[in-house]
């Protein structure tokens, strides 16, 4: 268990460095570590690419029995005072005397001109 604390702590720098970083959670009997990426790392589109090409490879080379990780999802975090975001409910809030979340509009293209 020590080696393999010492290779997620070679991996945490790279992780915070970006905001992010892991939680380990355990080790199934078959030899896959299983984590749980946080901070940043949670919703970052290139998880994946980090969990496989950085932190398994560092664990698979280092740790002895390693023969995999999995990163697990948390639970979504849920709010009850989160505005709604479907026209569906945005119409129920507006009958609810609730106030419906303003539209959002895409950024204006500036064109540049050439003199």
């Amino acid at each position: 268990m020590d080696l393999l604390n010492e290779a997620l702590d070679f991996v945490r720098p790279a992780l915070q460095s970006d905001g992010g970083d892991l939680t380990l959670l355990g080790v199934r009997d078959d030899g896959v570590v299983e984590i749980e990426m946080i901070g940043a790392c949670r919703t970052c589109p290139l998880s994946m690419v980090t969990l496989t090409a950085g932190i398994e490879a560092v664990l698979l080379q280092r740790v002895p029995g390693v023969t995999g990780v999995v990163s697990q999802l948390p639970e979504p975090v849920q709010s009850s005072s989160a505005p709604p975001f479907s026209p569906a409910e945005a119409l129920a809030a507006a009958e609810a005397g609730k106030s419906a979340p303003a539209p959002v509009k895409p950024p204006r293209r500036r064109l540049l001109r050439r003199h």
